[in-house]
């Protein structure tokens, strides 16, 4: 009898233990399911303006940059789809070379991802970037870019979880898988969820319903995407100096910001020119507080050369009141020219505007126009900043060629031990 009770006070007490569960369980749906968020579809809607009422030469970060360019590109596309284009509109020219250059048949013709009538979102996007000499470094189909970008150097994916606490910003890409070969578009407005009201996302796309659509950006962090497609996350482009990712003082970070801002006032590639002042390590004395002196001559933070130096107009270093051609302007401060290499708040404006001088050069070259490669100009550009444009242009002219094997190895022959080609490398990488 006693085995009898204590067999049914166990059988009991796992009945209750089980209803325990269950409610728990039930509760913990119910709880789930009243903080779930409906999807609402993405609007079309108009242009943002933002872009009309800034100058570039006042944008303060690559982000900003692209997310302009994007804008403005987006704007020249119509149809059912945003797929069609006019191909000679000059806000288009840029990309369109890009496009004849990278995305042709055997026979030279346009690929028909990039054909007007059927310009698809991705290749809207290389182009968007390629106008302002960023090129993205991956392209396929829109289901392949979360994997292509995982682990590259330089990007980061932001999880959809992830988003409360790493907020959307403008220029970053939103991926979404599904359909045929997904969808991408950027973010080029934004509104952020306060006070428990939902926000959005403007973005800029092609091969779409329309090439601007708003996305609901919900306070709980949820982004609704398009009908039949997952949003897989955000990737960003981080813009921060390669050699700062690990550990960075207050004064290199300072001059990192500084140095991107005046990349994006002079036009210079923000990522290149950050890797271009690299090569100092961001320092501007060595190890006995001397002041930091490269291997070819160079001075300071940005390695100017001084015979550079001594010729820049002063005004460029006061980039935030003056135009990029301050020089040829009346009125502009400070008068005069001539810079200190050894003052970073001097020499990163010079390098940027010596650089923005020395890549609209080179993009005037007719091999470079011919081959509508930026790249091979902005190559040119690295060398003559660190050898001299005398130097660069008797290489160039010699080898004939736009290539930077060939014309590269003319300068070898003046060099004996190759420190431009170093030069380039270190700046340029997997690119050079």
């Amino acid at each position: 009898m006693l085995k009898q009770k204590v067999a049914a006070s166990i059988l009991l007490a796992l009945v209750v233990l089980a209803l325990v569960l269950f409610l728990a369980a039930r509760g913990s749906t119910a709880a789930r399911q009243s903080t779930a968020t409906s999807s609402v579809a993405p609007q079309p809607v108009s242009s943002p303006t933002w872009v009309d009422r800034q100058k570039k030469q006042g944008f303060r970060s690559q982000s900003q940059y692209i997310a302009a360019e994007a804008i403005i590109m987006a704007r020249n596309l119509y149809g059912k789809q945003a797929n069609q284009y006019y191909a000679d509109a000059a806000t288009m020219k840029t990309a369109y070379a890009y496009w004849q250059r990278t995305c042709q048949h055997a026979d030279g013709s346009l690929c028909e991802a990039a054909k007007s009538g059927n310009l698809q979102c991705v290749t809207f996007l290389a182009g968007v970037f390629a106008s302002i000499d960023d090129e993205l470094p991956y392209v396929g189909d829109a289901n392949r870019f979360w994997d292509l970008y995982q682990h590259k150097e330089g990007w980061q994916e932001i999880a959809p979880g992830a988003i409360q606490t790493s907020a959307p910003m403008l220029g970053d890409l939103v991926v979404a898988s599904g359909g045929r070969a997904g969808h991408l578009a950027i973010i080029v407005d934004l509104k952020a969820p306060a006070k428990g009201q939902d926000g959005s996302i403007t973005v800029a796309e092609a091969n779409a319903p329309s090439a601007f659509e708003q996305l609901t950006w919900h306070a709980n962090g949820q982004v609704d995407v398009w009908s039949g497609y997952r949003f897989q996350g955000l990737i960003r482009q981080q813009e921060i100096a390669p050699c700062l990712r690990q550990q960075a003082t207050p004064t290199q970070q300072q001059w990192a910001a500084l140095a991107m801002e005046v990349a994006v006032h002079y036009g210079t590639p923000e990522k290149y020119f950050l890797r271009q002042i690299c090569q100092s390590g961001f320092q501007i004395s060595d190890a006995r507080g001397h002041a930091l002196i490269s291997s070819s001559g160079g001075i300071g933070i940005a390695q100017l050369p001084a015979n550079i130096a001594r010729n820049i107009p002063r005004c460029v270093t006061n980039f935030v009141q003056n135009a990029q051609n301050c020089d040829q302007r009346v009125g502009s401060l400070p008068t005069g020219v001539g810079i200190d290499p050894t003052v970073p708040a001097q020499a990163l404006p010079a390098a940027a505007y010596t650089m923005s001088i020395l890549y609209n050069h080179y993009r005037q070259n007719p091999l470079v126009q011919t081959a509508q490669d930026t790249l091979a100009a902005y190559t040119m550009a690295l060398a003559a900043y660190n050898a001299g444009p005398s130097v660069v242009d008797n290489a160039v002219n010699t080898c004939g060629s736009v290539k930077t094997a060939g014309w590269l190895s003319c300068l070898d022959h003046q060099q004996a031990d190759h420190h431009t080609r170093d030069y380039i490398r270190a700046v340029l990488g997997e690119k050079a």
